[in-house]
């Protein structure tokens, strides 16, 4: 029940019924480690099955020798507790009955094991020894737990040695974004990133030595153990000599694939080396009381890439636009109603005028893209460039024991990480990245008595990341112009301005971050056996601190569409072969004249929150046959304050008399920092005090064979999953200044505002703790969190049977389900247009006097002039241009699954697993991190709430996270050839050398398709002028669905390599009309991106060289048929490529070559 988990050479991976999260536990060379312990009990019997009291029972661990000893009671049962992970030996005696010794047993990480033990009648000195397997079924819980046995965490072929991905192998886990591949080249943030039996991606809880190690920033996975750090466990523990390992694992790309659209042009296979090396070492530090652990891993990767892009012609660098293939560009200095129709006339040939073109874009376009350096209009510039990465790994662990009662551990971890991006156009518009973590850990287990212990942890946790564009952040911003000399001392951050222009390589979000996550944690649990009852009590305080200031417009992020250069203005959108199709977004962009834009200056927030949790649980063995899990925790997660005060949260029901008068109605809404008038907490939202987690479950076993096990449970997720929800969203720590680049809702440019000054009136910087400032937001848009939202939590429950079929041979099938409540959305903008409105269509722009004007500012933009569109009158809060909720508690989920797994265990030590999962998932509740799931839902937009007015059941579909079928095949295999073998036992030398220790591993994966995610290209009349629609609330920054035509089938038969150019029906999605959102659901439920069979295979070669050294070869190969599983394909309705795939997203066939040492 409790949160306090540890350590060991195993991985488990346990879906808990009363748990949402994932616990991941490792053991570094774990001694000590006693919250990853077990436990052995059973009950003695004599021939005739009647239990016999006052046995006594010996346990001996086959690893330390360490014996125990207990004295059954007077039902025969006996216990042991806080057991290690290994393998033991257990010995009966009894006066009048023979000695009985059963061996091997082996308990893995938090088994409860089951042995019954029958004596037979005779000498004491008489001895029968019994040799079997350890039991497969889990007697003794209700839970859906998996365990990855040792072997398998040691041999199977991981892509990058990241032994997170393990937990991939078991049902109902789904991996979601970019979690494969090396630690090194993935977003950090995405380590932890697995959908788990009906959660959302992220939500996973992951410790180390008993240590969590997820960090604020969407509760992201900061550190990655190495492989053969969880390997060493059992040669750590064994106490007769030092033992290490040293490792290497190189790839280059003479062996590996090629990328299939690289390929389909003719593009050789780019530069790619790879090292991956390290060194073990452990021992006793003093014989039966201190051992020790070190390693070292190191990584260099120095990777080519291939970009093919567009950017713009020396031609249209000058104005020229005459070239066959670009549409009619209009001035929009000739906007006019011309029959009730908004138009413009057009360039004449297609050419803008020498002294109309915006000097600030002439300066921009050659510092942003370089010329062509292939023909035609796209596509054309083509370049190989290059990426380093590199990390390293220090880990040092001491265990030592204080008699027999008492032991100690510590372990201090530190990992590094750097990355070096040029961009794809080979110019200054890079990145660069610096990761690091680290943990220090302290344990102490005290063990009173054999029926009671004590377990304590201390942690520490540090993660830093510092992201800094190349240009980053003394860039001379008068090279643009004189209109941006004076930004130079306003802004945080100078660098390169991000332009995104329709058509044009996109320089998208390169952020600024500095991020540092501090987590103290103290956790403490009480172990104790009162008759048939395994009591657990404890608990764990957090106090979590986190530093953050980020910005992804340091000096400014433009959008330039086709609107200013367009025909008609308020046409529904510019779809190719459309009578609309005019305008161009490079030309808007010569012009100076962006749909939007807008500037973020950071400040550095000082975050901090408590989290307390208290768990009391029971497990409860009724009879022999019968055991109940009982248990029950309360939690306190807290909510984030900041040092300075410096947070905000939306009230709505303050009112604006000035507002109210001017309008003739009651105007509400505002901003309240915490700790004031309007809002008394320090936090900022409220505290729940009154969460409590029942767990009930239980697990009955037939005939020794059969279990049939169920559970229910309650359980409340991480509350820093949302990134919205980050302190330094709040707007007084970060000001946000935008360009007003029209004040008529796109029909002409605002004439003060354009690239040669996008902000007249200056940048602002971050207020701090300021109500004035807040007051002086009215007129624009406004963004924080509610204070009194209900807790998310989840309801879990499952049943399953499990059979053992001997020869070690498990079937297992279980249903599980789970139903999520209050669940958190991306973001809601709660001020759109009331629906009964939207029927007044051009009604909405109808220009009425407005009554805010001289209240609201004039400088504030479209709210401050003297007339305004009627639409803006009829919002709920129509002082704003919109108000923005983070993460509210609306959203839902129902998850319901059959789970199976076939496991194959060998006499040899070897595994075969098969884990099947088919499941259905919808809701309204999706993706919180889009950016870390890109790859697979595409330009899709499947996170985001289109029409805020109508989320259930409009809003209600398939989640992004829905999978029919997923399975999954592992294996480790020794081929029986050889020393010890079935075949050629006998051979010696050469022979014997060559034949022997080959074995073959590997992981197959087969899975449906992610299903697809539908919008419009272009932003209709509704999403620019009102800011509704979705992906962030606000005007010019969303847009809709599209409409699905009745009646039409999506689908095309073929391949997906066959449906390359055309993966579906586009014509089956029409752009909805100006003032309209569409039907197509927020997750279509008829189409899929192309699914996965993916095979990881392996080959090794172990050898001893010596009776102390060994030595392994191994080959790996990563997706060894070279299967090509394309991205989704363009799901924008309205893009030229709509329809289209044009990326890979699995990895062509990687080969990897290691060589590992033993001593």
């Amino acid at each position: 029940m409790g949160r306090s988990k540890n350590f060991v050479t195993w991985i488990q991976l346990t879906i808990l019924s009363s748990s949402l999260w994932l616990l991941l536990m490792f053991s570094i060379a774990a001694l000590a480690g006693q919250s990853v312990v077990g436990s052995i009990a059973g009950t003695v019997t004599d021939p005739t099955g009647a239990t016999i009291p006052g046995t006594d029972v010996t346990l001996m661990n086959l690893g330390t020798n360490e014996r125990r000893q207990v004295r059954a009671d007077e039902q025969g049962n006996y216990r042991f507790l806080n057991l290690l992970p290994g393998n033991y030996v257990v010995t009966v005696e009894k006066e009048g009955f023979k000695t009985l010794t059963r061996q091997p047993i082996t308990l893995e990480v938090q088994s409860n094991l089951r042995i019954d033990l029958q004596m037979a009648l005779g000498e004491t000195s008489q001895t029968v020894e019994i040799v079997a397997a350890t039991p497969l079924l889990q007697t003794q819980e209700s839970s859906l737990a998996h365990v990855v046995e040792s072997r398998s965490v040691q041999d199977l072929p991981l892509n990058g040695r990241n032994v997170l991905n393990l937990i991939t192998l078991v049902p109902g886990v789904v991996p979601q974004g970019n979690t494969a591949g090396n630690p090194a080249t993935a977003n950090v943030n995405g380590w932890g990133n697995y959908q788990i039996g009906g959660g959302t991606a992220n939500q996973s809880a992951t410790y180390i030595d008993g240590a969590p190690i997820n960090v604020s920033y969407v509760n992201g996975t900061s550190l990655v153990p190495t492989q053969d750090a969880i390997q060493e466990f059992r040669v750590a523990t064994n106490n007769i000599a030092d033992h290490g390992t040293f490792y290497e694992f190189f790839r280059n790309r003479s062996v590996n694939a090629n990328n299939f659209f690289l390929n389909r042009v003719g593009s050789p296979r780019p530069a790619f080396n790879q090292n991956q090396f390290g060194v073990t070492l452990s021992g006793p530090a003093v014989r039966d009381k201190t051992f020790v652990f070190l390693s070292y891993e190191g990584f260099i990767l120095r990777q080519g890439t291939v970009a093919i892009n567009t950017v713009p012609t020396a031609a249209m660098r000058k104005g020229d636009f005459s070239a066959p293939g670009i549409p009619l560009i209009y001035d929009p200095a000739t906007t006019r109603n011309a029959n009730g129709e908004i138009t413009r006339l057009p360039f004449s040939g297609n050419q803008i005028p020498p002294n109309r073109l915006d000097p600030a874009a002439v300066a921009l376009s050659d510092m942003l893209w370089p010329l062509p350096n292939q023909p035609g209009l796209v596509n054309n510039f083509q370049i190989t460039y290059n990426r380093s990465f590199n990390y390293n790994q220090y880990t040092g662990r001491v265990d030592h024991r204080i008699g027999d009662r008492h032991a100690l551990f510590g372990r201090y971890t530190f990992w590094k990480k750097g990355h070096t991006q040029n961009a794809p156009l080979q110019n200054q518009t890079g990145t660069g990245n610096r990761f690091a973590s680290i943990q220090t850990v302290l344990g102490y287990t005290y063990t009173i008595d054999p029926t009671t212990f004590l377990d304590v942890r201390a942690s520490f946790l540090r993660f830093t990341n510092r992201t800094l564009p190349l240009t980053c952040c003394n860039f001379d911003l008068s090279k643009i112009g004189p209109g941006w000399t004076p930004y130079q001392k306003q802004v945080t951050f100078s660098m390169l301005p991000q332009p995104r222009v329709t058509g044009m390589f996109n320089f998208n979000t390169i952020p600024v971050i500095l991020n540092t996550d501090n987590a103290y944690t103290l956790s403490a649990s009480l172990n104790k056996v009162v008759g048939h009852h395994t009591l657990k009590l404890g608990g764990e305080f957090r106090r979590i601190e986190w530093y953050y200031a980020q910005t992804n417009s340091a000096t400014g992020t433009f959008d330039f569409d086709s609107g200013f250069t367009s025909r008609l203005p308020l046409a529904a959108g510019n779809a190719p072969g459309s009578p609309q199709n005019t305008g161009y977004g490079f030309a808007s962009w010569l012009l100076g004249l962006p749909a939007s834009g807008s500037t973020q200056q950071p400040a550095l927030s000082a975050a901090y929150q408590y989290y307390q949790g208290l768990y009391v649980s029971d497990t409860f063995q009724v009879n022999n046959k019968l055991t109940l899990n009982l248990g029950l925790r309360w939690e306190q997660p807290g909510s984030f304050a900041e040092r300075h005060g410096s947070l905000t949260t939306l009230d709505l029901a303050v009112p604006q008399p000035a507002l109210s008068q001017a309008l003739g109605r009651t105007v509400t809404g505002g901003l309240a920092l915490v700790e004031s008038d309007g809002y008394s907490p320090k936090t900022w939202q409220r505290l729940h005090w009154k969460l409590f987690s029942p767990r009930a479950g239980f697990a009955y076993s037939f005939d020794g064979k059969t279990v049939l096990r169920g559970g229910y449970g309650i359980a409340y997720p991480p509350n820093v999953v949302a990134f919205s929800l980050g302190p330094y969203n709040s707007p007084v720590n970060s000001a946000v200044t935008s360009m007003v680049a029209t004040l008529d809702g796109g029909l002409t440019p605002n004439p003060r505002a354009n690239l040669s000054n996008p902000f007249p009136d200056g940048i602002a910087a971050p207020p701090g703790r300021s109500q004035p400032y807040l007051n002086s937001l009215l007129g624009q848009g406004i963004q924080s969190p509610l204070p009194d939202q209900p807790y998310p939590y989840m309801q879990q429950w499952n049943l399953d049977l499990q059979r053992e079929l001997g020869s070690g041979l498990l079937v297992d099938v279980g249903y599980a389900g789970s139903r999520g409540v209050h669940l958190p959305l991306y973001s809601v903008n709660l001020d759109q247009i009331p629906n009964q409105y939207l029927s007044m269509g051009s009604g909405l722009l109808t220009q009425v006097p407005n009554p805010f004007y001289g209240t609201i500012l004039q400088s504030a933009g479209i709210l401050g002039q003297p007339t305004i569109a009627q639409g803006y009158l009829l919002k709920p809060y129509p002082q704003y241009l919109w108000v923005t909720a983070d993460s509210p508690s609306i959203g839902d989920s129902f998850y319901r699954a059959l789970q199976t797994k076939v496991q194959k265990r060998f006499g040899s030590g070897g595994v075969l697993t098969g884990s099947y999962t088919w499941s259905h998932f919808e809701g309204t509740a999706d993706v919180l991190s889009p950016w870390l799931e890109a790859d697979r839902f595409g330009v899709g937009g499947a996170y985001g709430i289109q029409n805020n007015n109508n989320i259930n059941p409009g809003e209600r579909s398939l989640s992004s996270f829905d999978l029919p079928h997923r399975l999954v095949i592992s294996y480790v295999v020794d081929l029986p050839f050889g020393r010890n073998r079935r075949f050629l036992s006998n051979a010696g030398g050469i022979k014997g050398g060559l034949v022997s220790g080959w074995s073959f591993d590997g992981v197959s994966t087969f899975q449906s398709g992610f299903p697809l995610a539908f919008i419009t290209a272009n932003q209709n009349t509704l999403v620019k002028n009102f800011a509704a629609g979705f992906a962030g609330p606000g005007t010019g920054a969303g847009t809709t669905r599209p409409n699905f035509v009745a009646g039409c089938n999506p689908v095309f038969p073929g391949t997906e390599i066959q449906r390359i150019q055309r993966y579906f029906n586009t014509s089956c999605y029409t752009i909805p009309g100006p003032f309209e959102f569409g039907n197509e659901p927020r997750v279509s439920p008829l189409l899929r991106a192309q699914g996965i069979a993916n095979f990881d295979f392996a080959v090794s070669k172990k050898t001893a060289v010596t009776e102390r050294f060994n030595l392994e070869f191994r080959s790996e190969f990563f997706n060894l048929m070279n299967r090509k599983q394309l991205g989704p394909p363009n799901t924008q309705v309205g893009a030229a490529q709509f329809g289209q795939v044009t990326t890979q997203i699995n990895l062509p066939r990687l080969v990897q070559f290691g060589l590992r040492l033993g001593f």
